[in-house]
């Protein structure tokens, strides 16, 4: 028996160190990071190559973020009643990941250019396949972590994953193998290659030897439920799989994930807004555009190097106290913005606020994770069920809708302003309107964010306190 957060628990007998665990659940990410990071400049990149307009593709991404409130909730139901029957998520997982590799590949090297029909299937279909394998991957790291520690490492070391995928598509185009430094279709194809062949790996390692959940005999396997020993609680384990409209009024009950959605609201859209806007605000605004590219690896791999410092400050401070010292610095860059100008920002000025972004947003990482599991194991000592597959699935859903009504929030306040990205002189209202756009608004909603957070109910005494009797239940089930 080993403890954890003042627990007792049927634990990992293996002498191989959690973050070696950790390390290779993570491995996927990576592969998926590479594939994921086109995404955000893919509308530019078919404009620009594959002859489609803007306004055809804003409509696609307009209607996949529509497709995405149907299927996450879906996806997540799905992979609850999976892991309800079997014990274990890693089905879906692989079918996901086998899935996203073709989606990528007719997506990044596209075999009819110019057609509309074809950029919506195969970016619908990338998005459904990446939604398939991102849920049930992350209701699984839940599941065979324990306690604080362990869970802030798991997500913290998948941020790190994350990052460095990222770094590894903003960098590829600076190899010496290319004859630009732009992004073009070369660069989506080798990085459809890249990412795919590090999923593929990423999969294999972390399928094979990592556990599938909780429950786990001496050899740290998955206890099956099919066994008459697995619903020897009453009240511990019910059967997950209830009616998909049932799933809404538990949540709505579920006070600690109301409060959370509602920092993911808060913040999402004060993030969508600068992200949306940070771009035009480099290149037009302070006349820097050819930074961007470098601004943007550096920055994350300052966000990789930062993690586990963030990592410890959650272990001494405390979740609550570290998104809020991580939030109040995001303000502090977006209202910094607002006193930069053409004539006395230059590289530096821009890449400190970035840096100072970057190592801030990167705690995100680290936190989010571990408190949707303080929620889960929540909801799961009070209802009886564990839905982390439906739980993860609308906090995807409430960080991706946010980000993109401040994007469109962040467009309209400086449009309205009558702001022009291709003109060389702006009047006085719309460099007014680009700092409210980037500046002001932003940093106004991470104040309300910042609020929200203070209320957090949940703390890490009354963790230790849940998972404790969680553990009781568990111990249980493992002496039987």
């Amino acid at each position: 028996m080993t403890q954890h957060d003042g627990q007792s628990m049927a634990i990992d007998k293996s002498p191989v160190p959690f973050f070696i665990k950790a390390l290779v659940f993570s491995l996927p990410q990576l592969g998926l990071a590479v594939l994921i990071a086109p995404i955000a400049i893919l509308a530019g990149l078919y404009a620009k190559y594959f002859g489609l307009s803007l306004v055809s593709v804003a409509g696609v991404i307009l209607v996949a973020k529509l497709f995405d409130a149907v299927t996450d909730p879906l996806i997540g139901y799905w992979s609850d009643c999976l892991y309800e029957k079997t014990g274990s998520r890693k089905a879906l997982i692989i079918v996901g990941g086998l899935l996203l590799i073709p989606c990528s590949g007719f997506l990044y090297v596209p075999l009819f250019t110019g057609s509309v029909l074809y950029f919506f299937f195969w970016y619908l279909l990338f998005y459904f396949s990446l939604t398939l394998i991102s849920i049930p991957y992350m209701a699984w790291a839940n599941e065979f972590t324990f306690d604080t520690r362990e869970k802030t490492m798991t997500f913290g070391t998948m941020n790190v994953m994350g990052l460095l995928g990222g770094v590894l598509f903003y960098s590829l185009p600076i190899l010496p193998y290319f004859v630009t430094n732009e992004i073009t279709p070369l660069i989506l194809k080798v990085c459809f290659l890249l990412g795919s062949a590090l999923i593929l790996l990423g999969l294999y390692f972390a399928i094979k030897y990592v556990p599938s959940g909780r429950y786990k005999n001496d050899k740290f396997h998955h206890l099956s439920k099919s066994d008459p020993e697995y619903f020897s609680s009453d009240h511990l384990h019910k059967k997950a799989a209830i009616h998909l409209k049932e799933i809404g009024s538990v949540v709505v009950h579920n006070k600690p994930f109301l409060v959370i959605m509602c920092v993911l609201l808060m913040a999402g859209v004060g993030m969508g807004m600068w992200f949306s806007l940070f771009f035009t605000y480099v290149d037009s605004y302070l006349g820097q555009g050819e930074v961007f590219t470098k601004v943007y690896a550096w920055g994350m791999a300052a966000g990789a190097l930062m993690t586990p410092v963030w990592y410890h400050l959650v272990l001494h401070l405390g979740k609550r106290t570290v998104w809020l010292l991580s939030t109040a610095m995001i303000g502090v860059v977006f209202v910094s913005g607002a006193f930069l100008s053409a004539g006395i920002a230059g590289f530096s000025a821009i890449f400190t606020l970035k840096l100072i972004f970057s190592i801030s947003a990167s705690a995100g990482g680290v936190i989010s994770g571990p408190l949707l599991c303080d929620v889960i194991d929540y909801s799961q000592l009070k209802e009886g069920v564990d839905r982390s597959g439906v739980y993860f699935s609308l906090q995807g859903l409430f960080a991706k809708i946010p980000m993109a009504v401040g994007a469109g929030l962040g467009l309209a306040v400086i449009g309205l302003m009558g702001y022009d990205a291709t003109s060389q002189s702006q009047t006085e209202l719309a460099l007014f309107g680009m700092r409210v756009g980037v500046a002001w608004l932003p940093a106004m909603f991470m104040l309300l964010s910042m609020v929200l957070i203070a209320k957090l109910p949940l703390n890490e005494r009354r963790m230790v306190i849940i998972r404790k009797r969680l553990a009781q239940h568990q111990n249980t089930l493992a002496a039987k």
